[in-house]
């Protein structure tokens, strides 16, 4: 339509993984960390994608809804004793996710003859979250509450493609630098002991930046299963970078069908 290329699909996956942070539960000395809580996560996620190019132009949206499980681990700091400990050690809960994203992307050419391209890109992924209660005891627990979060970011990519002969298939090499804006603000949980309740604020984890790794392959289809015309598989290494994120790395492969 006026040029552009379009595609609809589906698309299932599963994401997991862990991530540490520091608790701080003395009430005279705030900072002072006196726990490590270590969060391992299950994901399965179902949604839809619209994607379409035209020249040098390029967007993609995605709407999806996910299943989250959390099983925690929480550890004494050092030189800290165990009374601290707030009983988050051996607990587990689920959440549920609403999720849409998009982003646009504009590609320069490099070397046209090698295939080498810079892609500035820019977008926004929006998240609606359910709240889950943890019990810790038979007279404490922990509410946290649902929230929605918009996070903004833009980056930049350096691709080099090779294309098949026949011009049906195409692998592409890149590295990615892309800085996130997170706007969600502080969330909010609910400590409850025996009669006694105190409120909870979580901040957000702000801006951080990420730098990536990763190949991508693209398949024409002419007789794809269900009428699939085309399949996109991808892998990439992730590690993040901010103030108030350290240590960050990821895995991640997907595939995809459009129609």
């Amino acid at each position: 339509c006026n040029g552009w290329d379009g595609a609809l699909g589906f698309m299932v996956g599963a994401n997991t993984g862990n991530s540490k942070q520091g608790l701080y539960s003395d009430p005279v000395n705030q900072v002072l960390q006196t726990s490590s809580l270590t969060t391992n996560f299950d994901q399965a996620y179902g949604g839809i994608y619209l994607a379409g190019a035209k020249d040098r132009m390029s967007f993609d949206l995605q709407a999806n809804y996910a299943t989250n499980n959390f099983d925690l681990a929480e550890s004494a700091a050092n030189g800290v004793t165990d009374d601290y400990l707030i009983g988050l050690d051996g607990k587990s809960f689920s959440t549920n996710t609403t999720a849409l994203s998009g982003r646009f992307n504009y590609r320069l050419d490099v070397n046209a003859e090698k295939l080498i391209s810079f892609i500035p890109t820019v977008g926004f992924n929006y998240f609606s979250n359910t709240g889950a209660v943890v019990q810790l005891n038979e007279t404490q627990s922990l509410e946290v509450a649902a929230y929605d979060t918009t996070v903004g970011f833009i980056g930049a990519s350096l691709a080099q493609s090779k294309i098949n002969p026949n011009g049906t298939s195409a692998l592409t090499y890149y590295v990615t630098g892309t800085y996130y804006q997170d706007m969600g603000g502080e969330r909010d949980a609910v400590f409850t002991s025996g009669g006694d309740t105190v409120d909870v604020g979580i901040d957000s984890i702000g801006s951080y930046g990420d730098i990536s790794l990763g190949l991508s392959y693209l398949q024409s289809l002419s007789n794809g299963p269900a009428g699939a015309r085309q399949l996109n598989a991808g892998a990439w290494v992730d590690t993040r970078f901010g103030e108030n994120v350290s240590d960050s790395y990821s895995l991640t492969a997907q595939i995809r069908l459009s129609f």
